[in-house]
């Protein structure tokens, strides 16, 4: 038996850590998790004396992940690291760069991991297993860059969802703040999508695995429902909130589980659904599966940019049809936006604007866009000139400052402040006048505060949560950002 260290800095539940774990589990060894600044962390593991130290990392957390193992090896904790999540999957290369990583984990991980700590535990190479990307030294070129890594191809995709292990729930309620006033539980019922949005990981994933299985699979609808009602029993949770990309794509498959799970549980839902695949039969079994809210996006309210640069193959047509049916069967729903895009023009971000005022969802989501490595849009930007080297390294390392965005274009500044009030501008549009003056004034740290504010309260609708809640989990990860 081997024991495992997860390792992460924000306060959050991630399933694909709650998978891996459970794998292991199913194997024998021993999993614990550790949340924080690197202090906290060494001091915890010390402790714990692991055999294997994981780490999990999205783009945010690029620096944290440095540090952290910086303050590993300089601790003389000498266990072999490996690295996963989306970063390590789309930028493996970026990983395997940094002192002290022995390993990064590309694509599903469940399979790697449990070869991973086998070869580990038995003092075997790992040098062979699919999946990874493994340090032989440290040797550079004379652009510095690492000179001996061996590149493994991935394996097989899990055809089966249904034979992988629940994810390991209590791997986060050792601590206080995952087992008091969570106010929903993830759960993931499909893997992949085929959608080719450019922003979007999903069309690099289906590259990544060409020739490798089926990219989008589903779980049986029972399956899931056994889990929920497990879950449930378990630890008396009150929202079930799915993460798929895309919960509508197999119109039959959804209207079984909406049913399945109408009839064997009495917990309300949440999942993301796209807009041009939409009709009555399914917002009917939505509406029947206490759906609240129904999450879908409408990114941009320009149409051509919506479907040239960003690929989203939804017109607004659908954008206003979808919104009307969730309205006629009384669903609850979040639309989801972005601002700040590649060409868009400060006409283009109103029009964003003024289609969440014409559909009034219960819930407004609007970020700014963030062109993370290797993506379509991202290599759009750049051979357009819109991104330079500095500002892209500046965000990937997350060292560029909170809601603002990091391209070169035409009146950025002005809907980057524009962005700030646009949950305001949703919600009570007679602001426009004014707004159009404010946004003409430096982007400034009174607009992030605004912003800041708002998606609080949007935040509080979307997850039921309450304002204390809502307040604490948002200020505790920020703190770890900053």
């Amino acid at each position: 038996m081997a024991k495992i260290a997860f390792l992460q800095n924000l306060w959050f539940e991630w399933l694909g850590v709650m998978y891996l774990s459970a794998r292991l589990k199913k194997e024998g060894h021993d999993t614990e998790i550790f949340i924080g600044r690197k202090k906290k962390i060494v001091k915890e593991l010390t402790r714990y004396n692991p055999d294997v130290i994981s780490i999990s990392v999205m783009n945010i957390q690029y620096s944290w992940l440095k540090d952290v193992v910086s303050e590993l090896r300089k601790k003389n904790f000498k266990q072999p690291i490996i690295v996963g999540g989306p970063h390590a999957t789309f930028s493996p290369q970026d990983i395997i760069q940094i002192n002290g990583i022995d390993a990064v984990c590309i694509g599903e991980g469940e399979g790697a991991i449990k070869d991973f700590v086998e070869a580990v535990v038995k003092g075997e190479s790992y040098d062979n297993i699919e999946n990874l990307w493994v340090k032989k030294s440290t040797r550079v070129d004379i652009d510095g860059k690492l000179m001996d890594i061996i590149k493994n191809p991935v394996r097989t995709l899990d055809d089966n969802l249904d034979d992988l292990p629940f994810p390991d729930r209590d791997l986060y309620r050792k601590y206080e703040f995952f087992r008091k006033g969570n106010p929903y539980e993830l759960f993931l019922a499909s893997r992949g999508c085929p959608y080719n949005c450019s922003f979007c990981f999903n069309h690099k994933f289906r590259e990544l695995y060409q020739g490798k299985g089926k990219a989008l699979r589903f779980r049986s609808p029972q399956n899931i429902v056994d889990e929920i009602k497990q879950v449930h029993e378990k630890y008396n949770i009150t929202n079930v909130m799915f993460t798929d990309s895309t919960f509508n794509l197999n119109k039959q498959w959804l209207i079984d589980f909406c049913t399945l799970f109408a009839e064997q549980t009495t917990l309300p839902m949440s999942c993301n659904i796209r807009a041009n695949i939409m009709d009555e039969d399914i917002a009917k079994a939505l509406s029947n599966a206490r759906c609240d809210p129904v999450r879908f996006a409408i990114e941009t309210g320009n149409e051509k940019l919506r479907n040239s640069i960003l690929q989203k193959n939804v017109t607004d047509e659908q954008i206003y049809y979808t919104a009307g049916l969730f309205k006629k069967y009384k669903l609850p729903f979040l639309a989801f936006g972005m601002m700040c895009l590649p060409t868009e023009t400060l006409e283009m971000a109103w029009q964003t604007i003024h289609m969440n005022q014409k559909i009034n969802p219960n819930v407004v989501d609007i970020g700014v866009f963030m062109p993370y490595p290797n993506m379509n849009i991202t290599k759009y930007a750049i051979k357009e000139g819109l991104l330079d080297k500095d500002s892209f390294k500046k965000m990937t390392e997350g060292s560029h400052k909170m809601f603002r965005p990091v391209l070169k274009q035409k009146d950025i500044g002005k809907i980057s402040n524009l962005h700030k009030f646009s949950p305001l501008l949703i919600r009570f549009p007679k602001l426009e006048g004014i707004v159009k003056k404010l946004i003409n004034l430096p982007e400034n740290i009174v607009f992030d505060g605004i912003y800041g504010l708002s998606i609080v309260i949007e935040f509080m609708g979307w997850s039921k949560v309450s304002r204390k809640r809502a307040i604490m989990e948002i200020a505790k990860n920020f703190r770890e950002l900053t």
